[in-house]
């Protein structure tokens, strides 16, 4: 695969992420609604919001759902 291929699949796969997320966001979820949801995607941690390894604390978990990737870094 070129690099213009793998641009390609990877804007395709991120457009499709961003459908999803919109899709998620506009059922407009409770709190409780998503961590019951969306919370079996990750391994439940306390006192940080991640732990590098899939694993996030309930505010880590919100945020994921909101877009968040799970990094420190902005």
């Amino acid at each position: 695969m070129n690099a213009v291929s793998k641009y390609i699949v990877d804007h395709n796969i991120g457009t499709m992420r961003q459908q999803q997320q919109q899709q998620l966001l506009r059922l407009e979820l409770t709190v409780s609604q998503i961590l019951r949801e969306y919370g079996k995607k990750f391994t439940q941690i306390i006192e940080r919001y991640s732990d590098g390894r899939n694993g996030r604390c309930v505010i880590g978990l919100i945020m994921s759902y909101h877009g968040w990737n799970g990094k420190d870094d902005l």
